[in-house]
């Protein structure tokens, strides 16, 4: 980045690209690592089990993420800014507990079990991120996203919802929307991963910024 003669502020994060595999990892998935991608495998849990999975700080996975993250601050010594990972969102997190081909019938057949399970990953997924930001020192004041480069002036949350490219509208404005709304208030400046093929529910997307700005990332 040193070398390229642009104004893009340049930064590290714990996986440089793209691949969320601590949040599965964490979870005690199988972590598959690929050509071009790092993957968790499912679990295929019962509704019982996928609700006990927590954030556990003592978690060795957790606890290397963190120390990624510490190694980076001692290295970057403030020249460049140091941020979180990419993670797997609540919708994501759901179709690698419960399958991914079972996550989708689980919206229609159970709506009940998906929504506490959804809100429950929510949570999960936001402690993930406040946990970090912990541990983060500012950058000329502010906040950082490192995949995309993205400077804010208060604390950031990349949600990801890439398992929505298979939702209707109506599912998601049900039993999801409420969930990125929740993660969503928890943080000052937030912005959301998609691929093109969410982009039919870009109106409800956006109807959860509620009169505020929401990035929309292809």
């Amino acid at each position: 980045g040193e070398e390229v003669e642009d104004d893009m502020i340049r930064g590290a994060c714990p996986i440089q690209v793209a691949f969320p595999c601590f949040l599965p990892a964490i979870f005690g998935c199988k972590i598959r690592v690929l050509p071009d991608n790092v993957m968790g495998e499912e679990l295929s849990l019962s509704w019982e089990d996928a609700m006990q999975k927590r954030l556990d700080h003592g978690n060795p996975w957790f606890q290397k993420y963190l120390e990624f993250a510490q190694a980076l601050v001692e290295r970057s010594q403030g020249r460049y800014p140091v941020s979180h990972g990419a993670e797997l969102g609540p919708t994501d997190l759901h179709a690698l507990l419960r399958g991914h081909g079972k996550s989708i019938l689980d919206l229609m057949d159970q709506p009940e079990e998906s929504a506490q399970l959804l809100m429950h990953l929510g949570h999960v997924f936001a402690e993930f991120f406040h946990e970090t930001w912990k541990r983060l020192p500012l950058y000329e004041g502010g906040y950082f996203d490192a995949q995309y480069q993205v400077w804010a002036p208060g604390p950031i949350i990349r949600i990801q919802e890439d398992a929505t490219a298979v939702f209707s509208p109506r599912l998601y404005r049900e039993l999801v929307q409420p969930v990125d709304r929740m993660i969503a208030q928890q943080f000052e400046c937030n912005f959301i991963h998609l691929h093109s093929t969410s982009m039919f529910m870009l109106d409800a997307f956006l109807d959860m910024a509620g009169g505020r700005v929401l990035r929309a990332s292809t």
